[in-house]
């Protein structure tokens, strides 16, 4: 048999196993529980990203005769827009599509082009107020040439600063009002569009290197206004109203109709 001494050694230890697994249980329920929190409350980096397939379509009237070049359109584009926040006030992102008309192109015959890159550092809540009750969100930008048009205008970038004026309503769900204002500094490596050869054929003078100056300018400052409204229905249903306006500040034109290929400085 065991001796009567061992066995209360034995029991001794049983009943101290059993006191500390009673109390580490409760310890590491309440660990993981808190681990739990933590990872329900976290947020992803990426928060914000996305992957948009969106379908468009315009027209230019509604009567066909009543415009010689009545052409609607309809378009469909796969947009990446992948967003990195770095603080929970501070992000940066950029936005880049590809798009096919199905409709027949008014200036190209590419069946899928490239729209420009764009790289964006925004500044969340950067200034309140509690008067007007308006939250000032701030964005700088650049516009990288990744698009036929703007390579063909020999852009080289365009940086852009953007200021968003927004203000909620007790409306329904709820019904935001924003304001938006940006400009734009579009940089080219020439201030036309596009070369047009010299107009004498054959003849060797430095004269005949000119270039015609042609109508199409490039842009040097690009302003954009936008007033923007959307109203929460439901849940998962949220209305859009949008107008904007823009104006574009050309270069100016020479005064000779023979010019060289000026340099945008």
């Amino acid at each position: 048999g065991v001796p009567m001494s061992s066995f209360h050694r034995h029991l001794s230890l049983l009943r101290a196993s059993m006191v500390c697994i009673l109390i580490a249980l409760p310890q590491v329920a309440a660990a993981q529980s808190v681990a739990e929190v933590k990872e329900e409350t976290s947020t992803s980096a990426w928060q914000g990203s996305a992957i948009a397939y969106r379908q468009s379509m315009g027209v230019q009237g509604l009567w066909k005769s009543a415009t010689p070049t009545w052409n609607p359109s309809f378009v469909h584009s796969l947009t990446l827009e992948p967003q990195w926040n770095i603080t929970e006030s501070t992000s940066v992102s950029s936005e880049l599509s590809m798009a096919s008309e199905l409709t027949q192109s008014d200036w190209t015959t590419d069946r899928i082009y490239l729209s420009d890159m764009t790289l964006r550092g925004t500044f969340s809540n950067a200034l309140t107020s509690s008067l007007l009750q308006t939250t000032t969100h701030i964005n700088l930008g650049v516009r990288l040439p990744t698009s036929k048009p703007s390579r063909a205008s020999s852009l080289i970038m365009a940086p852009s600063l953007g200021v968003i004026t927004e203000r909620s309503f007790a409306v329904a769900k709820g019904l935001k009002l924003s304001l938006d204002l940006s400009v734009s500094r579009p940089m080219h490596s020439y201030t036309t569009g596009s070369l047009q050869g010299s107009p004498i054929d054959g003849c060797s003078s430095p004269g005949c290197r000119e270039l015609m100056q042609i109508p199409t300018r490039n842009t040097r400052l690009i302003f954009e206004e936008s007033i923007q409204a959307q109203l929460q229905l439901f849940e998962h249903t949220v209305m859009t109203a949008y107008v904007g306006a823009g104006q574009g500040l050309l270069h100016s034109l020479s005064p000779s109709p023979l010019v060289s290929f000026e340099p945008d400085h």
